[in-house]
């Protein structure tokens, strides 16, 4: 005797099935007649936070988004200027755009990007903020592989051709829909402090959107032990402002100032040391503006780490940052009637 029994019913297993076979072949037609038409997102490895910002910033250099005052340097910068409150709180409210990149990187860099985007958008940029820590100036970190990712990125002709894929990879799209759709929403490979509080590229890339290229970083700084505090230039790091400078055009204001340290890692001598520090970079920089008001130090509770501050620190900065530049000729000029 059988414990069950059971009437296949083609009829009805068709009717349940059609419609995901039906919406599947429909989604891989559309993938493939977007390739024909060359319409579709351009493929997108898993990456890390370094190189989805790398590929943001490439995006943006070459759209058409507007910006009249770039922010450029390092993830100080990315994390710690909030390029909307900063254009709402300046004169004449300004789009301000945050191209802020990360270490691991040469100077020059930071002035190709802003070069990039003016000669895309002429006459409509008139500031370039430049911010970095002064560990970015006294210990330049040698150029790493991010570099070479960043130059494969950008010198890209089209796009990169994929290895040959199977037969029913190719008829299916898989690989298709995973690198050009499914990458996008994917957790990065290595979150590092750019895509910790996010998870995802598709969160970062929408925060980045809303914010105008910032980013925020998480926690709060607490220090376990001794910092050593230099002001002497890294070689390095000396000639690179000539590279930034040279990489923009000089009917556009260069404004420049280094980021805050944590108060317990400042010391008695931080304001002179700073002042040198920019003085002696600006003698290749040839920087329009010098921000010497910003502040040398903030509070440790306004810092996820040494160097980048957490949410209340990037608003506090922000405002401090907004007041300076409005006092600077070319935006006063801008309360005149």
């Amino acid at each position: 005797m059988n414990s069950h029994d059971y009437e296949l019913n083609p009829a009805l297993l068709i009717r349940m099935l059609a419609p995901t076979v039906i919406g599947l072949a429909g989604l891989i037609t559309f993938i493939h007649v977007g390739l024909m038409l060359d319409v579709l997102p351009d493929r997108r490895p898993p990456m890390n936070g370094d190189q989805f910002i790398s590929h943001q910033r490439d995006e943006f250099t070459r759209s058409d988004d507007p910006a009249e005052v770039l922010i450029i340097g390092d993830s100080s910068a990315l994390m710690g200027v909030d390029a909307v409150a900063l254009g709402e709180w300046l004169p004449s409210r300004p789009r301000v755009y945050n191209l802020g990149l990360f270490l691991g990187l040469p100077l020059d860099v930071y002035g190709e990007i802003a070069g990039d985007f003016i000669a895309r958008h002429p006459g409509q940029v008139k500031a370039v903020v430049l911010l970095t820590t002064s560990w970015r100036l006294t210990d330049a970190l040698p150029v790493d592989v991010r570099l070479q990712y960043w130059r494969k990125l950008r010198a890209r002709p089209d796009q990169p051709a994929s290895p040959a894929a199977p037969l029913h990879d190719r008829l299916l799209a898989i690989s298709e829909s995973t690198e050009r759709f499914i990458n996008r929403g994917l957790p990065f490979v290595a979150h590092q402090k750019i895509g910790a509080p996010y998870g995802g590229q598709l969160s970062a890339a929408k925060r980045l959107d809303q914010f105008n290229g910032s980013l925020v970083s998480t926690g709060t700084f607490n220090r376990t032990g001794r910092e050593t505090v230099t002001w002497d230039m890294d070689e390095a790091a000396r000639d690179g402002g000539a590279a930034i400078r040279s990489g923009m055009p000089r009917d556009v204001n260069l404004i420049f100032g280094v980021m805050p340290m944590p108060e317990t890692i400042g010391q008695a001598d931080s304001a002179v040391g700073r002042e040198t520090l920019m003085r002696a970079f600006d003698q290749s920089l040839h920087a329009d503006e010098l921000l010497s008001r910003l502040p040398v130090t903030m509070p440790d509770g306004f810092f996820s780490d040494r160097v980048h501050l957490n949410a209340g620190g990037q608003e506090r900065f922000t405002r401090l940052l907004a007041d300076a530049l409005a006092k600077l000729p070319i935006f006063a000029e801008e309360k005149k009637p």
